[in-house]
């Protein structure tokens, strides 16, 4: 399920909103896209994977499958902590966050 971190999608990548939905783990956020898709991000068991889809149940079923966005192995399997910095580190050329970006509940 590894994807490469240059990983693109098709149509507008900008997150126009976005919300931490848990700290740890899993860290995970749920958001939307410019273009008005809903995106997931979740990080648990040392795997960061990204879903987009046309709602959230649909962004959630594609971070955990074959048609992820963006999964990759990045911890050790006990790892499950994420802040919002770091995903914007870790998604540089996959999404844009803006520097506007008010991201609800991250600390």
């Amino acid at each position: 399920m590894n994807k490469p971190a240059n990983a693109r999608i098709s149509g507008d990548a900008k997150v126009t909103a976005l919300k931490r939905t848990c700290l740890a783990c899993p860290s995970q956020w749920e958001g939307t896209l410019e273009d008005g898709r809903a995106v997931y991000a979740r990080y648990r068991h040392g795997e960061l994977s990204i879903g987009v889809g046309d709602d959230i149940d649909g962004a959630v079923r594609n971070a955990r499958s074959d048609v992820a966005l963006y999964a990759e192995e990045i911890g050790n399997g006990l790892d499950g902590f994420m802040d919002f910095e770091e995903l914007k580190v870790r998604l540089c050329g996959v999404l844009e966050f803006p520097a506007e970006l008010v991201v609800e509940n991250e600390r």
